[in-house]
């Protein structure tokens, strides 16, 4: 970790991390604790948690603690808030990077059944809804903070083959500009952060891009010509949840190497 991001965050500042366990969201949480933060990791497997936790407090030697919960469960939801909450006494910075399990690959909009926009729906849109009300005016009450939501470039421009997900990233869009827009006053910002291709040892590896029609296209219509890493976009939302970006709000942040 560079001097420059360790500097990012004071002393104090909490974060937490929706899908703390994952690939990436443990990225996200490693940066933001080896920035200064103490960070919360959020997720519905407790082992791996457990474990996630124990091995970023190691790497980083700061205090990192975790939540378990489901966002499609609306009524564990403050019980959810509350523990993260709970476990520093407050809570800044949210990072909304929890994915829906299984392939975002369920056909176009003929073909692709109910059950699968309900299931890209419910956690990505629905369950940012649910976390985000519960924590804003708390926030408010301890002097605002920062919302960032992982969105996707399917969310802007269309990606044949995966309109369930490209569709209810597209709405976590608008939210997050709704978010902006209604919670300003209570200074809190809200933000998205648009990955472009990258590896995340999940769904997208440097031996699946050349099978997959669609990554391959979209590693050919990126600038610098090669796929993004966690690395590449964890220095990103580091900078969003700093005073650093104190003025930046309602905006989509697009990490993805020059696509077009």
């Amino acid at each position: 970790m560079s001097s420059t991001t360790s500097a990012l965050l004071p002393e104090g500042k909490v974060v937490f991390v929706t899908g703390g366990s994952g690939h990436l969201g443990s990225q996200f949480a490693r940066s933001m604790s080896a920035a200064g933060a103490k960070v919360v990791i959020g997720g519905r497997n407790v082992e791996r948690l457990e474990a996630m936790s124990r091995r970023i407090q190691s790497d980083t030697g700061r205090d990192v603690r975790y939540v378990s919960g489901d966002l499609t469960d609306a009524s564990g939801i403050p019980k959810l808030v509350e523990d993260a909450w709970s476990a520093f006494g407050r809570v800044d910075t949210i990072v909304n990077s929890a994915v829906p399990a299984g392939s975002p690959q369920e056909g176009d909009l003929l073909t692709t059944p109910d059950e699968a926009w309900l299931r890209f729906f419910d956690p990505v849109v629905l369950g940012v809804v649910r976390l985000s009300r519960e924590l804003a005016p708390r926030m408010a009450e301890t002097g605002g903070g920062s919302f960032i939501n992982v969105v996707s470039p399917t969310g802007i421009v269309p990606s044949p083959g995966v309109d369930a997900y490209g569709v209810a990233k597209g709405a976590l869009i608008m939210l997050t500009k709704y978010m902006a827009r209604e919670w300003g006053t209570w200074n809190i910002r809200a933000n998205g952060l648009s990955p472009g291709l990258i590896v995340d040892d999940q769904y997208v590896t440097p031996e699946t891009i050349p099978q997959n029609v669609a990554l391959s296209a979209a590693l050919e219509r990126t600038s610098l010509g090669r796929w993004g890493l966690p690395e590449d976009l964890v220095g990103v939302a580091t900078f969003l949840a700093s005073d650093a970006a104190a003025f930046i709000s309602g905006q989509v942040i697009s990490v993805d190497g020059g696509r077009f």
